[in-house]
């Protein structure tokens, strides 16, 4: 025993070296994952795809694409799994596609994407060929599942058009433990050459003029003006400097080749001064020589403008509209030359009339009722400094010769303003569609007294209006005739006359009162521009009693205008009566006498309105010979009937009754 001890303490050193060995060996083996380390040479479970990406490329740029093992199983021997080690050799056509020297950054052009294998990898290649390997040594267990392993990064040389394969020639991939993968599928990576893309902007440059607190939109369009089959164009636009008086929309995008993508460009002169504003549009592409490009942006923020305006024109009528400037500041106008466009199917231009002075004169025109445009000019020379502020430059006759409810815009262009040093004056024109309209006839209808103090209805020609948008009156549109009917309960109202009035003093009056109608017309030769008041007036008769409310109503129809085409007539017109009611309040009272009373001394006028006397409801009460009239009569005998000594008639009763109120 004694003498096993002393052995066991003359080789316990060489006992420990041996056991620390034994303890190693398995880390040793697993650290040898290059085939041939591990002594287990069986075969590794499950197969593995190896796919180089395809990628497009222009002809004469860089390009890369990327080597990936799919399906790698996680651990198959424990402790040891996952990816180990490979060895990957591919080939292609040196004509097509350029790759590093294997002194180049990196090296072949290739790059490891999968760390463990990053320290190790050994690369060599020759035209034609890369040849690619190494192995992990940092872990049992490599990387599993689909492991994108390298990227080569080369140039496509051309030419276009062209294809060029990459092909997976070789492989050697396995698990730590140096057990080969199966391979499943082999998917070659193909490089197809193309065209570059080729950017056009249009337009160029951008310009825009705004009056103060305005806006306005302009496409800017973005196009890829190479041949089909070329490289799709990517775009980015940015302004520089950057400014907040413009906006675009989309800020990005890509054009297919032979196609084109339109950006809104927005200029907003809100809270700017007036003045020249400026900056560039900087786009970015993958043209190779046409990135970046740069398109300058001026807007002119103006407060002189020149509008004209654009109301409803009559159908087949003419109408003046005026052409105005503003903002016009020292040293004042000298001159000016505009255009008009317009649709030729509906309005024509059918001359121009001078402004105010000194631009009384228009001086040369070009008009075109075919095509649809008009050119005019003026200047002054008799005004040193010229004309500021707000001018009256001409006046456009237009004339419509489209249908009704048909409509032109009138797009105005100042194609030059200049001041009386000959400078130009930078500007705006405003202007608005103008469209064709059946206008209508606004009439009224009120009870009145006539000039003889005839008691009865007065109608009237108010005014003549575009039935549209917002009814704005149409001043220059004349009435040649019309024809009226008023309709009656004949036993309770009987029109005693109608008068027609001048310039429609010439027609025809028929009066049915045993059938509750009466019919007139008249014609003013030549036509008769609103307003006329009266147009005709029909005395009237109440012959009901107190108790009857008496409705009556008329109507317009055929009013012709001054060139022959209709107008529209308005609706029926109505009246309510009611004899001896001289307030219209739909009561007999003392003060309907008072207001008799007043009528006749000038204190209240006649009318429909409140406090006024309604002169039909009060000459009725006595009827007088020839027509009705308000007198000292009519109050007698309705303050007799309020005490009960005349019935509802207003006769006079052998037996007074106690009164109805």
């Amino acid at each position: 025993m004694i003498q096993f001890r002393r052995i066991l303490r003359r080789y316990a050193g060489l006992l420990a070296v041996l056991g620390m060995l034994l303890l190693l060996l398995p880390l040793g083996l697993a650290q040898g994952a290059a085939p041939g380390w591990n002594q287990d040479t069986g075969p590794q479970t499950g197969a593995i795809d190896v796919v180089l990406d395809s990628v497009t490329v222009v002809a004469g740029q860089p390009f890369s694409t990327v080597l990936h093992v799919n399906n790698v199983p996680a651990v198959t021997t424990p402790p040891f799994g996952g990816l180990g080690y490979y060895t990957v050799k591919v080939t292609y056509d040196p004509a097509k596609l350029g790759f590093p020297l294997p002194t180049g950054s990196p090296p072949c052009g290739v790059t490891s994407l999968s760390t463990p294998f990053t320290g190790n990898m050994v690369v060599n290649c020759s035209a034609g060929a890369i040849t690619a390997s190494s192995s992990q040594i940092t872990s049992q267990v490599g990387p599993s599942g689909n492991v994108s392993l390298l990227k080569y990064s080369g140039t496509a040389i051309g030419p276009v058009g062209a294809t060029a394969v990459i092909t997976i020639t070789s492989q050697g991939i396995g698990d730590p433990n140096g057990h080969p993968f199966t391979v499943n599928q082999i998917t070659n990576g193909t490089i197809t050459i193309v065209a570059p893309p080729h950017i056009s902007v249009s337009p160029n440059p951008l310009v825009q003029t705004l009056f103060l607190n305005q806006t306005a939109i302009q496409t800017l369009t973005v196009a890829n003006t190479a041949n089909i089959g070329a490289s799709n164009l990517t775009w980015s636009v940015a302004e520089s400097p950057a400014v907040g008086w413009l906006s675009e929309a989309p800020t990005s995008g890509t054009v297919a080749s032979g196609g084109n993508q339109p950006v809104s460009v927005t200029f907003n002169s809100t809270g700017l001064a007036q003045g020249a504003y400026n900056t560039n549009l900087v786009i970015t592409s993958n043209d190779p020589d046409g990135s970046p490009m740069s398109v300058p942006v001026t807007l002119q923020v103006s407060d002189q403008v020149v509008t004209i305006a654009s109301e409803a024109v009559a159908q087949g009528g003419t109408k003046t509209e005026s052409v105005t400037a503003t903002g016009i500041d020292s040293p004042g106008l000298g001159g000016y030359q505009l255009k008009l466009l317009f649709d030729p199917a509906v309005v024509h231009v059918q001359g121009f009339v001078g402004g105010t002075s000194p631009f009384d004169t228009v001086l040369a025109t070009n008009i075109n009722n075919v095509v649809g445009f008009a050119v005019w000019n003026g200047l002054q020379t008799t005004v040193a400094p010229g004309p500021t502020g707000a001018i009256l430059l001409s006046k456009v006759i237009l004339q419509a010769v489209g249908p009704p409810n048909s409509c032109s815009p009138l797009n105005l262009e100042v194609i030059g303003l200049v001041d009386t040093n000959g400078q130009v004056i930078p500007s705006v024109a405003v202007a608005g569609p103008v469209c064709v309209r059946i206008p209508l006839v606004v009439t009224s209808w009120t009870s009145g007294v006539d000039q003889d103090g005839c008691a009865g209805a007065r109608s009237a020609l108010v005014k003549v209006v575009d039935p549209v948008t917002p009814q704005p009156s149409m001043p220059e549109v004349m009435l040649q005739a019309y024809n009226a009917s008023q309709t009656y309960p004949s036993a309770l109202l009987h029109v005693l006359d109608v008068r027609l009035k001048a310039p429609f003093g010439t027609g025809t009056v028929t009066i049915d009162n045993p059938n509750g109608s009466a019919q007139f017309n008249a014609s003013a030769p030549g036509g008769a521009l609103w307003p006329v008041d009266p147009l005709a007036f029909a005395t009237l008769s109440l012959e009901g009693t107190v108790s009857d409310v008496v409705n009556t109503s008329l109507q317009f129809s055929a009013l012709p205008d001054g060139n022959g085409f209709p107008l529209s007539a308005p609706g029926p017109m109505q009246r309510t009566y009611r004899r001896g009611d001289a307030k219209a309040d739909g009561t007999l009272f003392i003060s309907d006498a008072l207001f008799i009373a007043q009528l006749n001394v000038g204190l209240r006028p006649p009318g429909d309105g409140p406090d006024q006397v309604n002169p039909v409801n009060a000459a009725s009460i006595k009827h007088d010979a020839g027509c009705d009239k308000v007198t000292a009569a009519d109050v007698l005998l309705l303050a007799q009937y309020l005490v009960g000594i005349r019935d509802g008639n207003f006769n006079l009763l052998s037996v007074a009754v106690p009164p109805a109120r």
